[in-house]
C-alpha cells in the first residue's frame, strides 16, 4: 500500500490517542504535546515498511533498513503484534534515554510509546484491508486480510 493512506491513518490514530489523553489527569493539550503526538504517530505509521526496499522510510534510513531487510522479508516480523511491541519498546527506550540527558518532562517517553504504538498499529490495520493482509501472529503464517 502507498504511504499516503498510512500517513492519513497515522494522523487519525494520533488524534484518537490525544483525545484519550485529554480524559486523563495531568495531560495538558498544548502545542508541544500535540506536536509530539502527531509527529510520532505520523512517523510510526511508516515504520513497519522499513523492511520494504522501495518505501520512503527505507530510502531515508538505509543504515537501519538494509540490515532489517537482509534478516526479515517484507510483511513478516515488522507486520505483526510482536514487531509492534518490540518497535514501540525500542522507541520508548530511546525516548527514556534522551529524557535522562535532556530537559524533557518525565511523561514524554510514555507519550512517545503510546503514540508510536498507535501509529504503528494503524499501519497494520490499513494493511489488513489489502488482499495480502497481515500476519498479525507472525511467526505463524496465517495472514488476516
Amino acid at each position: 500500500m502507498l504511504s499516503k493512506p498510512h500517513i492519513a491513518f497515522g494522523f487519525f490514530s494520533g488524534a484518537v490517542v490525544v483525545s484519550g489523553y485529554q480524559m486523563s489527569d495531568g495531560f495538558i493539550v498544548n502545542a508541544a504535546n500535540i506536536s509530539v503526538a502527531i509527529s510520532v504517530s505520523l512517523l510510526s505509521s511508516l515504520a513497519p515498511d522499513i523492511d520494504a526496499p522501495s518505501s520512503p522510510i527505507a530510502k531515508a534510513l538505509p543504515f537501519i533498513s538494509k540490515p532489517i531487510q537482509r534478516r526479515w522479508p517484507h510483511r513478516t516480523l515488522l507486520h505483526s503484534i510482536l514487531g509492534a511491541i518490540v518497535s514501540s519498546a525500542t522507541t520508548y527506550s530511546v525516548a527514556k534515554f534522551f529524557a535522562g540527558i535532556l530537559p524533557i518532562p518525565d511523561r514524554v517517553p510514555f507519550m512517545v510509546f503510546t503514540f508510536f504504538l498507535a501509529g504503528y498499529t494503524g499501519h497494520l490495520i490499513v494493511d489488513s484491508l489489502t488482499i495480502t493482509g497481515v500476519k498479525w501472529l507472525w511467526p505463524f503464517q496465517r495472514a488476516f486480510a
